[in-house]
């Protein structure tokens, strides 16, 4: 398994191991590889017609609130790192590619819902991805920082209207 899980990344240093050990208990063999980010995302660039030169990796990302899958899927999208294609999954694949246009031109909210959990009943048999976990979000503010109104957009999105009270 490669870990970008250098001196920068605490939670994943300590995250890898668990891992192993969790697939160690069903039977899965993991090998540790902790490899710096950089060195994690080269091995991990969807390359088209070379096969990835590991069976597992250990990334973490994050989207905005809209689910849009720009970039992740997609035959020469950069962070296409599992080989998502027709070649891995069949004609699935050409299904989820329509799913997520349909989901970039569609403004209706219902039927967003609809295609997006078409779109996760796909990756849900599929499986390109198994997210483990979401990393806790925590933000702290001093008493005095007034207006503060934290929400799904972050910590900062109305950083403009903060107040300092004396």
């Amino acid at each position: 398994m490669v870990d970008p899980g250098g001196p920068s990344n605490r939670v994943r240093q300590a995250g890898a191991p668990l891992i192993q050990q969790y697939l160690g208990a069903v039977g899965i063999k993991i090998n540790l590889e902790p490899l710096e980010f950089q060195t994690v995302v080269d091995k991990a660039t969807y390359v088209p017609g070379q096969r990835p030169d590991y069976d597992l990796g250990l990334l973490g990302w994050s989207v905005t609130v809209d689910p849009d899958q720009t970039g992740l899927w997609g035959p020469n999208d950069p962070y296409n790192f599992t080989v998502f294609s027709t070649e891995t999954i069949g004609p699935d694949y050409d299904r989820a590619m329509e799913l997520i246009e349909q989901g970039l031109r569609t403004f209706d909210q219902a039927e967003r819902t609809a295609i997006y959990k078409e779109l996760g009943r796909i990756f849900n048999e599929h499986l390109p991805y198994v997210f483990l976990y979401t990393a806790n979000d925590i933000t702290v503010f001093n008493k005095r920082v007034q207006n503060v109104n934290r929400d799904i957009r972050g910590a900062l999105f109305n950083v403009h209207e903060w107040t300092l009270a004396e």
